[in-house]
């Protein structure tokens, strides 16, 4: 029973530890986001400012190249981003579902036990050695059940 648990408290550990790193991914994406917000911001003072010569515009057309290049370079970063996080919240998912099946197959077998255990206690109870003996070479299919 104990190899079991330290197994199921493994599986637990590192369905945690997968969570936190997707946690963070997702604080990294929020922090992208906020640095996409804060340029888009930046470009918006030149909206507001307009150019009195050709010098100015040539300047804006180039910071305006140069943040749309940088837009979209953060927009590829945040979709690939986006796409291991699904695929990482989808084998959390999948790693969530082998943890919960881990534990219904231990509560099962531990249900179990205690059913065996209760049926020896009772053949204990009634002093049936024979009935005992039988449980107990049920419970271990390495003895002989003769």
């Amino acid at each position: 029973m104990s190899k079991l648990e330290s197994l199921l408290s493994i599986s637990r550990l590192q369905t945690e530890q997968q969570l936190a790193a997707l946690q963070q991914k997702r604080r990294s994406i929020a922090y992208l986001a906020q640095q996409l917000s804060e340029l888009m911001d930046y470009s918006g003072y030149y909206q507001e400012d307009p150019a009195d010569s050709i010098d100015n515009l040539a300047a804006l057309f180039t910071h305006r190249q140069t943040f749309v290049t940088q837009l979209h370079k953060q927009i590829g970063e945040l979709s690939d981003r986006i796409e291991t996080l699904n695929i990482d919240a989808d084998n959390c998912a999948a790693q969530w579902r082998v943890f919960e099946a881990k534990q219904n197959a231990i509560a099962s077998m531990y249900d179990q036990k205690c059913v065996q255990d209760a049926y020896k206690q009772e053949a204990l109870a009634r002093g049936d050695m024979d009935e005992l003996a039988r449980l107990i070479c049920m419970q271990s299919p390495h003895l002989d059940h003769d």
